[in-house]
């Protein structure tokens, strides 16, 4: 019984706290710096959150996100198991149930989060300030900034180029929330604090335009279309608000349309257009977009073959080094859909993808439900942005995809959470 009260008392000690949010701090900060690190924090942070779920566990089993965590796992088992039968000279020896429960890392990162304001900006300010200092270190030794504007597509050493424009996209998002957020409390240091924020959503516009990534672009443009409606709805704003706010957005959009980059990059595609809108599908080109669309036409060959359970994660590459189309040497090297949710389909089948569905609606309802007017523009904006842009690369199955994903839902999850918590 001591033992018991020593780690219930070791456990919610402000001290265990405060580190337990570092970890969660150097999360946010340094996976875009050294991606290779963020296992070990991840880790970290799992190792800390643990024995605080144990001591609450009473309360926090009574989450849905809970039951979701263990139906994901539930899934994947399943269709490891199913794969035996369907492609037993490619299965796994042991279940891969990574894809799905990385999605839940949100949850230990929300719980040291605790719902506060100024934890919630401070995590989301790093992230930002994390990306700005990868972007600005590996401009100084390869003049990423220079081969932008000269019309070259650049990553700035962040995996890909669609990796960084995704980042640039959401660093854009959090800068937004942040400038609104910090006059609630105006101090001496507000606006060199705005001032930092300018400049680094000037830098990620910059970056977004240089990294050539379209269906970041037009997941942009997506967002601030639907936003005005958003922001009406919420704030109960008059019809010329809702004009003006239009106005301002398409006026952002034709500038960036201008651009000789933007034009560039959307022209190169035009065949594969073409032939999808005239119903060629048997003879698009291996263009960057014309390899997603023919992935993704063997991938539903899969799907109708296994259309319940998948054939587990094994099968995403299988789809296409199983098939001619691919089976050149330039080709060779892809190993996914670019495409999260038919990657989903492969995998775990209509399963997997209700799962996706309810797991989705669950963080909305808790989100929207208990947050503030600006963390609900928040949140629906980007959640429109990532289940769009989730089309065309898989986000949620790398790294930085999914790290950016948990650093946002966490921040805004966490009010919902730890309001349930204290509950009990």
């Amino acid at each position: 019984m001591q033992l018991k009260q020593y780690i219930y008392t070791t456990i919610n000690h402000q001290l265990y706290e405060k580190a337990a949010f570092a970890f969660c701090l150097l999360y946010a900060f340094l996976t875009i710096i050294s991606p290779s690190i963020s296992t070990d924090l991840k880790t970290g942070i799992l190792i800390m959150s643990l024995p605080f779920i144990a001591i609450n566990f009473k309360s926090f089993k009574k989450l849905t996100i809970y039951k979701l965590f263990l139906f994901s796992i539930a899934i994947q088992i399943i269709s490891w198991i199913h794969s035996w039968y369907v492609i037993p000279d490619y299965y796994k020896s042991t279940p891969d149930i990574k894809r799905l429960t990385d999605l839940f890392l949100f949850i230990c990162i929300s719980l040291w989060i605790k719902g506060k304001d100024k934890r919630i900006s401070l995590m989301l300010f790093l992230t930002v300030t994390g990306f700005i200092l990868q972007a600005l270190y590996h401009n100084f030794f390869h003049n990423d900034f220079l081969k932008g504007i000269q019309g070259h597509r650049v990553d700035f050493g962040m995996h890909n180029a669609q990796f960084t424009g995704m980042l640039a996209a959401v660093s854009i998002f959090i800068c937004s929330y942040l400038s609104t957020n910090i006059w609630k409390k105006p101090s001496r240091y507000t606006l060199i604090y705005q001032g930092v924020l300018c400049i680094y959503l000037i830098l990620s516009a910059f970056i977004l335009i240089i990294s050539q990534t379209r269906q970041v672009w037009l997941g942009v443009i997506i967002v601030l279309l639907i936003l005005p409606l958003i922001i009406t709805k919420i704030y109960q704003l008059n019809k010329k608000s809702v004009a003006l706010l239009y106005l301002i957005f398409m006026i952002c959009i034709g500038f960036f349309s201008q651009s000789s980059i933007v034009k560039n990059r959307v022209m190169t595609e035009s065949q594969v257009i073409t032939n999808i809108v005239e119903g060629k599908l048997h003879n698009i080109p291996m263009t960057s977009a014309g390899i997603r669309v023919n992935s993704w036409l063997l991938a539903s060959h899969w799907i109708k073959e296994h259309p319940i359970i998948g054939a587990s994660t094994k099968a995403i590459p299988l789809v296409l080094r199983t098939s001619e189309e691919f089976n050149t040497s330039s080709l060779k090297k892809f190993g996914h859909l670019h495409n999260y949710y038919i990657e989903t389909l492969v995998a775990y089948g209509i399963l997997g993808f209700g799962f996706l569905i309810t797991y989705y609606y669950s963080i909305s309802k808790s989100i929207i439900n208990n947050g503030d007017k600006k963390t609900i523009i928040l949140f629906i904006s980007f959640l429109i942005f990532w289940i769009f842009i989730n089309n065309f690369e898989s986000y949620n199955s790398k790294t930085l995809g999914i790290f950016i994903y948990t650093i946002i839902i966490s921040c805004l999850y966490s009010k919902f959470i730890t309001k349930k918590l204290s509950q009990e």
